[in-house]
Formats: C-alpha cells, structure tokens, sequence
C-alpha cells in the first residue's frame, strides 16, 4: 500500500505539470519524434541517504523502470555545482498521455512480488522511517515538465536529428 501511496505521489505531482501545459511543438514528419520529459528535484542530507536510497531503489524506482510507458529514467546526485544534497529524477515519454498512462502488468506483478514488510517486524520499522524520510524531502520537491526537441538532440552517443542548420530550415524563433 505504501508503495502505490509513492507512486500516487509522484504521479500526481507530475500531473500538476500539466496543468496549462502548452501544445507540443511541430515537427517534420520524417524528423525524429520530440519527447515529452519530466524532471523532478529535491534534497536529501547525505546522513539520510543511507536509508532512504535504499527504500526509494525498492519501493519507488521500480514502477518508473518497469513501466512501459517510460522511455527513459535516471536519477541522478550531486556531483559538482551548487547543492550537494540534490536528487534529480529525469523521465522521458513519447508523448503527454503516456505521463498519466498506467503501468500495468509489470508494475502490479512487482508490488505482488515485493509486498511491504509485514507490521510489527523490524524490517517493517526500517520501512516506516524510510518511507517518512521520502515523505519529508519528498514534499518539497520542484517538478517541471519540458519538451526535447530531438532534431538537436545525441543520445547515447548518437546524433538523432541534425547538426547545424539545414537548407529547409525557417527562422521561427526557436
């Protein structure tokens, strides 16, 4: 139950998002797709990281992993810049509906597989804590959903649409 809680959580705030959400960008039909991605931040103190990565790779992770309708997804930590305690979650989408679209088979077997420890038991207390840390960072997170623009795009080491301005190309401002 707790997990779906998270994973209710998370959605939810990325549906905020797309309150007044303006009209995805036009493209050439035989241009690469543009993607829709939904970035979320929030800090976590390296003393909680200890129990809260853990929980959030057991109980939240997995539903964005398994989900079919998410392209890509990573979740990144501070390596250098201004905030040390930064965890950014990136996830990329084919289009808008795919944000709200339910995950389905592989997620429901998962939490079937994986239920929450049971109430009562130690492993259960180390859950709760886990689960009020997420909570707590969790609740002041910052959300933005952006469009990638795949005629500039590299991704995994290759150029997906051009490089420099081609012959077609109109002056629209972008």
């Amino acid at each position: 139950m707790a997990r779906k809680t998270a994973w209710v959580v998370f959605a939810l705030v990325v549906l905020v998002g797309l309150i007044g959400a303006p009209a995805v960008f036009a493209q050439d039909d035989d241009g690469p797709s543009n993607r829709i991605v939904t970035v979320t931040k929030f800090k976590v103190p390296f003393g909680d990281r200890s129990t809260l990565f853990p929980w959030m790779e057991q109980y939240f992770h997995p539903f964005a992993l398994l989900n079919p309708n998410v392209i890509t997804y990573r979740w990144m930590v501070h390596n250098w810049g201004s905030n040390a305690a930064a965890v950014v979650i990136v996830a990329e989408y084919a289009e808008w509906a795919d944000i709200e679209a339910d995950c389905g088979q592989p997620c429901d077997d998962w939490e079937e597989a994986n239920p929450d420890p049971e109430e009562g038991t130690p492993e259960r207390e180390e859950f709760d804590k886990a689960q009020a840390l997420f909570n707590k960072y969790f609740a002041h997170h910052q959300d933005e959903i952006m469009i990638s623009l795949s005629e500039e795009a590299k991704v995994e080491g290759r150029v997906v649409g051009t490089v420099g301005r081609g012959e077609d190309d109109d002056d629209d401002g972008m």
